[in-house]
């Protein structure tokens, strides 16, 4: 049975997304007075972070890009690659 993809809400839109696409940004508990002692992470979405910047203070983690597929190589290809040679 595959596994299922964790999603995020954004604290933007409060759309779903899965959660490896989302960044996590630090806020300030109350705007109207900003203390940098009182502060929260919480994640947005990429479309928030361009369009909300003076909602948030700073960006924590950004998403990690996807990993690489390794090319899938058996024991008997390599055995007749070494033998062309």
């Amino acid at each position: 049975m595959p596994r299922a993809v964790r999603m995020t809400v954004c604290s933007g839109c409060i759309a779903d997304f899965p959660h490896k696409e989302m960044y996590l940004v630090s806020r300030y508990m109350n705007r109207g007075n900003p203390d940098p002692k009182n502060m929260y992470s919480t994640m947005y979405c990429a479309k928030c972070i361009k369009k909300d910047k003076e909602h948030y203070v700073d960006i924590i983690e950004k998403p990690k890009p996807p990993k690489k597929a390794k090319p899938k190589t058996t024991k008997k290809k390599n055995e007749k690659n070494s033998k062309k040679d």
